[in-house]
């Protein structure tokens, strides 16, 4: 719910980070660090771009998302998405309907 997103971007439970493709604001993407049995992951809760508009920039945000993950000691990247045929699939390994990369520290 957006009422939920806003409310944690408000009390620094989640951060909001803008996807830039060559200046121009493509899209943006939601963050919070959730702690799991074996430490904290790096949790992308919201992800939205333009139709197409990050085909030439996804690589840098997954070396952006490695990079945050790592600042907060985060073992991974854990996503959720009902889509099954996700472009970030080949990225993350999917489980269940959630896709996940492990971080190398």
């Amino acid at each position: 719910m957006p009422l939920d997103v806003w409310s944690s971007l408000l009390a620094a439970n989640a951060f909001l980070y803008v996807i830039t493709d060559d200046g121009d604001d493509v899209g943006f993407v939601v963050l919070r660090t959730v702690h799991d049995c074996d430490g904290p992951y790096l949790f992308v809760w919201c992800l939205w771009s333009e139709p197409d508009a990050m085909r030439h920039c996804w690589r840098d945000v997954i070396a952006k998302l490695d990079e945050l993950a790592t600042r907060v000691g985060a073992k991974r990247i854990r996503m959720e998405s009902p889509r099954e045929a996700w472009r970030w699939g080949s990225m993350f390994d999917p489980v269940a309907t959630i896709y996940q990369r492990e971080v190398k520290l």
